[in-house]
């Protein structure tokens, strides 16, 4: 048996065609392309969970700046026409923490659910009430408007506790004979913002003092 080697002529290398340099051309494009698409989706899904992260704890932080604003709820004036008040979808009330933005003053002002006008979404806005002509008014026009807490979802609504552990969708509550601060209010939020808050008024019935410094501010 008789086995033939061919041998390269010397002198001669063999190279790359250029079909064989273009096939692998379109290779690595298309493996870049692939690499540079997951890159890109990598990096976009990290900035979502770093924005979704930084708005859940700014949402935390507004929800518990809502609880001390009721909480921080300051009686009512004795005679006042306009006294301590609320429905399913906002409440008007005065409170020692009032929001440190322009047009906020020591005056009333609005918690109030509406929907956002450019999303849809729902949301809760306090409205200052901050002068005398502003409260006359307040039905038509707001001193200042702040967004607290915005979401998606569930609608919210309203309701308030009264001495005996009664939860009510107004207040003051019809045929009361006492007026006074309820105990409690609750805010029905959807799940994305964080599910019901709750929030206990420290003092529904202040001392005569205390009254009367309240009614000289005014």
């Amino acid at each position: 048996m008789v086995m033939r080697l061919a041998l390269a002529a010397p002198g001669r290398e063999r190279g790359f065609t250029l079909i064989e340099m273009l096939v692998t051309l379109l290779i690595v494009a298309m493996i870049s392309g692939l690499l540079w698409q997951a890159m890109q989706q990598t990096f976009q899904v990290e900035r979502l969970l770093q924005d979704s992260g930084a708005e859940r704890q700014m949402q935390v932080v507004r929800r518990e700046w809502v609880r001390s604003l009721l909480e921080s709820t300051l009686p009512d004036r004795l005679g006042a026409a306009e006294q301590f008040h609320g429905d399913a979808s906002e409440v008007t009330l005065t409170s020692a923490e009032m929001p440190d933005l322009a047009g906020f003053d020591a005056g009333w002002m609005r918690l109030v659910f509406d929907r956002d006008p450019r999303t849809g979404q729902h949301r809760l806005v306090a409205r200052s009430i901050a002068t005398q002509s502003e409260r006359d008014a307040w039905q038509d026009r707001a001193l200042a408007e702040a967004t607290l807490l915005q979401w998606s979802g569930t609608s919210p609504r309203m309701r308030y506790l009264d001495v005996q552990g009664g939860w009510h969708d107004t207040w003051p509550v019809p045929g009361a004979l006492v007026q006074r601060l309820p105990t409690a209010v609750m805010l029905e939020l959807g799940d994305e913002a964080g599910g019901p808050l709750i929030a206990r008024i420290g003092a529904t019935e202040p001392s005569r003092e205390r009254r009367a410094d309240w009614e000289r501010r005014f």
